[in-house]
């Protein structure tokens, strides 16, 4: 491999659907009857000179990139735009919580509940795919001469949320104040990875900002939102103009979120000193400023090494993983859960707009569907899935489609010969992974919440690691393996 000149282009949309909106991302049905702040979508795309590379990212503000939406974007962008091979793009969720409901497959809807109020998924579904493609038709339009560098930063903006207690359980923001907790279960990672890019005299034209954190702070509010993207998006554009591009990207964070469970109560009086404001919105804004703050301290560091010419490769691979097995046991769990949940919601009144109903109404679709798929399942099942490798000088993105816990991303960062590994997330129609030590309780870890486990992950990981690896072995990491 060869280094090339590259060309560099961006493209941005507002995705922001017609009001009123289904929000996707909690157990309750949630109608957004107004914007909070815009959900965008964001692309950059990358060329060797020489035409020999390609790869397009794409970021946008919603929960996860369906396998429905990435098909169908894809199956646009072949039919518009010259010159690009569609199966060189790869989308990734930001995963706010506060985003339209889209289709997951054809006739599937992507979550539980039937639209209500006139609103159609199938619509908003195509409109965000439309916008999708023309981010990516600007991006390549767009495509000129350019650099890159990059850089490691770090902010504190995530904690793990898998609480520990002390007769062997785990819980999802279980509560730490009680004489049973003993430890929070996995790692926290602070790292930011930056990517910048600039024109030919080296003015800066973007930059993509990979946190390990979902963007969940006013993940239940009833208003569309990007979450603390919004804010973050804001805080860099004032520090380094409005033209600047901004693209996202969620590393593996499955057990990870914006929601620090030892002490939370010195960090709200600090955060009520400090922004005078509700604290969620206060939070919002104190994430930004780390990330900006962070950028502020990376950017001329990595500036001092910025390329003209780089490495450029890109591979689409398509995996089939071993599934995560439901058991009897499983299923034995299921039917009673359903029954439980079912007898409820027959005493209750039908309303998919009351919070009670919508989530009562949900469990019996999440206990149906496991129910559905133990009857699916067969000893030659195999879950295709597909990951994304590039190369880019020294660094490498290396894409999933699931909610990685940190201790699979871990892995494959620390045996990647790459110099910095952007892990992103998200990138298809999302599920749990967790690790062995995670499964046994606690929602996530378990069959039910997932249809790879353990092994699928460990594959995923062996995988990841010898494609990513086999892009350097002829240009090994200069800096070593140690600091």
């Amino acid at each position: 491999m060869e280094e090339q000149k590259l060309l560099i282009g961006w493209g941005h949309r507002d995705i922001t659907p017609e009001l009123p909106v289904m929000l996707r991302g909690q157990f309750n049905l949630r109608l957004a009857r107004e914007v909070l702040d815009p959900i965008t979508v964001t692309a950059l795309a990358i060329e060797s000179q020489d035409k020999s590379s390609q790869l397009v990212m794409v970021s946008l503000d919603i929960v996860s990139v369906s396998n429905f939406i990435r098909d169908e974007a894809r199956r646009e962008i072949s039919g518009k735009i010259d010159g690009l091979n569609p199966d060189n793009v790869f989308f990734n969720a930001t995963h706010t919580h506060t985003s339209a409901v889209t289709q997951m497959a054809e006739g599937r809807p992507e979550i539980t509940w039937p639209d209500v109020e006139g609103y159609d998924r199938e619509k908003t579904s195509r409109f965000i795919i439309a916008r999708m493609v023309e981010a990516v038709q600007e991006a390549w339009a767009g495509r000129k001469l350019g650099a890159i560098s990059f850089g490691l930063g770090a902010a504190v903006i995530g904690s793990n949320r898998r609480i520990c207690y002390s007769d062997g359980t785990s819980k999802m923001y279980g509560d730490t104040s009680v004489r049973e907790f003993t430890h929070i279960e996995g790692d926290c990672d602070s790292n930011v990875n930056l990517l910048f890019t600039y024109d030919p005299s080296h003015e800066l034209t973007g930059m993509i900002v990979n946190v390990p954190v979902p963007s969940q702070v006013t993940e239940g509010i009833d208003k569309i939102s990007a979450d603390f993207w919004h804010e973050t998006r804001c805080e860099i554009k004032k520090r380094y103009g409005d033209n600047i591009h901004i693209l996202p990207q969620c590393s593996a964070a499955g057990d990870q979120a914006p929601h620090p469970l030892i002490n939370p109560a010195a960090r709200r009086r600090m955060l009520e000193l400090k922004y005078q404001t509700d604290i969620p919105m206060a939070w919002r804004k104190e994430i930004a400023n780390r990330i900006a703050n962070a950028i502020d301290e990376t950017f001329p560091v990595a500036s001092k090494d910025i390329r003209d010419k780089a490495i450029l490769k890109h591979e689409n691979i398509k995996l089939r993983l071993p599934p995560w097995k439901l058991t009897e046991e499983h299923l034995k769990l299921a039917k009673k859960e359903m029954c439980v949940s079912q007898e409820k919601l027959d005493q209750l009144e039908e309303n998919l707009l009351d919070e009670d109903y919508s989530s009562t109404y949900a469990r019996v679709r999440y206990y149906k569907n496991i129910i559905e798929r133990f009857e699916r399942q067969s000893d030659s099942d195999e879950f295709p899935t597909e990951i994304n490798i590039t190369r880019l000088a020294d660094i490498v993105f290396a894409t999933n489609q699931f909610e990685l816990l940190l201790d699979f991303g871990q892995r494959i960062k620390a045996r990647s010969m790459a110099l910095q590994t952007f892990l992103v997330q998200l990138t298809g129609t999302g599920t749990y992974l967790a690790p062995q030590r995670s499964c046994g309780s606690g929602y996530g870890a378990s069959p039910m919440d997932g249809e790879i486990g353990p092994e699928g992950g460990n594959a995923l990981v062996e995988q990841t690691v010898e494609q990513v690896n086999a892009m350097f072995s002829e240009n090994l990491n200069p800096f070593g393996a140690r600091f």
